[in-house]
C-alpha cells in the first residue's frame, strides 16, 4: 500500500521542479492476494536476459484482480482489505463482485490510490 502510494505521488511532487514539468503522469493498476507462490526466473540463453515470474494461486489471484483493477487503484482480496483496514484505519474500499468461480472468488475490494 505505502510503495503504491509512492508511486503514484512521487510523479506529482516532482513536476514541480523545472527539468521534470514534462515528465509523464504515472498510471498504476494493482492486485493483491496473500498466499504462497512459486517465483521463477526465465533466461533467454541467446541474450542472457532474464525476467523473473511467480505462479500459484496467489500468483493468478493477483493476476485476475489486477485486470479488474482501475487505473491509480489496488484490489484486493477480502483477507487483505480486513488487515489493511487493521493496519491504515483511513483506507475504504469499494466493494465489487466478480464471477472468478476457479478462484472460489466472488468479492474483491478497490482502493483508489490517486487520493
Amino acid at each position: 500500500y505505502d510503495i503504491s502510494l509512492f508511486a503514484i505521488n512521487a510523479p506529482k511532487k516532482m513536476e514541480k521542479i523545472g527539468k521534470y514539468q514534462s515528465i509523464n503522469k504515472f498510471k498504476i493498476s494493482l492486485g493483491a492476494c496473500e498466499g504462497d507462490c512459486y517465483k521463477y526466473t526465465f533466461v533467454d540463453l541467446n541474450t542472457n536476459f532474464e525476467e523473473i515470474s511467480s505462479i500459484g494461486y496467489s500468483a493468478n489471484v493477483g493476476s485476475k484482480l489486477e485486470g479488474l483493477s482501475k487505473t491509480n487503484s489496488l484490489t484486493v482480496t477480502f483477507n487483505l482489505a480486513k488487515k489493511f483496514n487493521e493496519q491504515y484505519s483511513k483506507v475504504k474500499f469499494q466493494k465489487g463482485t466478480t464471477d472468478l468461480k476457479k478462484y472460489d472468488l466472488n468479492t474483491y475490494y478497490l482502493f483508489d490510490l490517486s487520493g
